[in-house]
């Protein structure tokens, strides 16, 4: 799972661990429990891929 910001400011985080990012760039989502905090109004694309058997 992937979170690509496309515009504004994000946070994501899990647990202690804290990540910013802004327009451009890619975030891989962890497998912990997590959350994503918009620090401005913003636009995200959020990816996930399954895989068949």
């Amino acid at each position: 799972m992937t979170v690509q910001v496309l515009r504004g400011h994000l946070r994501l985080v899990a647990g202690p661990h804290q990540q910013e990012a802004e327009p451009g760039d890619l975030l891989i989502m962890p497998e912990a429990r997590h959350r994503v905090e918009a620090l401005e109004d913003s636009v995200f694309l959020f990816t996930t891929a399954l895989r068949l058997p």
